[in-house]
């Protein structure tokens, strides 16, 4: 260990999956924030990455939300991202 590097990965092929709306109303964007609970993670259900036909669920965590209002008036909001990082 003196003086030298030891590089271990710790895991492989974690599961990244990112999600952008253009536009949504307010609507949709309680809906959108009902899916996710007030926990640090949750269950996230996707396709198997070999076989897309089979369903897999996993931990994960969601990370880089951003949001912007575009219209108080018409409750119009736009630029909606997130990633879902699986645990």
């Amino acid at each position: 260990e003196s003086g030298v590097m030891h590089r271990i990965p710790v895991r492989y092929k974690v599961g990244s999956w990112s999600f952008s709306y253009s536009h949504l109303t307010e609507e949709e964007k309680q809906y959108m924030e009902s899916l996710f609970p007030d926990a640090a993670d949750f269950t996230f259900t996707h396709p198997d990455r070999l076989d897309s036909s089979v369903a897999v669920s996993c931990k994960a965590y969601r990370s880089k939300y951003g949001i912007s209002w575009r219209n108080a008036k018409t409750g119009l909001w736009s630029n909606y991202s997130f990633n879902i990082i699986e645990c």
